[in-house]
């Protein structure tokens, strides 16, 4: 096989997978990147409405289910996509924690 050869079977095995080396690697750091963002904002939310209000359980409660949430998914997906034990496993431990945090969530809004 010549140059072009191998150039042209590296475009069709992209075209298979639908985006290059390149694209994914970007896509898993500003993945990387929107989690720890998200993961700020939340702190900072229960932390302000700390501040300003004294502890609220429920806004406390629904930064946790948030986090939670994106951390479930996250690890799950991780483990199915690249079939690797302790993704799943700590995918399944994070679903355990979010499904916790939503009953928490959940009985506080029904004592309202």
């Amino acid at each position: 096989m010549n140059k072009n050869e191998l150039l042209r079977k590296a475009k069709d095995e992209n075209k298979k997978k639908g985006a290059d080396e390149r694209q994914l690697q970007l896509a898993s750091k500003s993945s990387a990147i929107a989690f720890t963002i998200g993961l700020f904002l939340c702190l900072a939310v229960g932390y302000v409405s700390t501040l300003f209000e004294g502890v609220d359980l429920l806004v406390s409660t629904s930064c946790w289910v948030i986090l939670s949430g994106m951390n479930a998914a996250n690890f799950l997906l991780r483990g199915v996509l690249l079939r690797e034990k302790p993704f799943m496993l700590a995918g399944a431990a994070m679903s355990f924690f979010f499904a916790c945090f939503v009953w928490s969530f959940v009985k506080q809004l029904m004592v309202r």
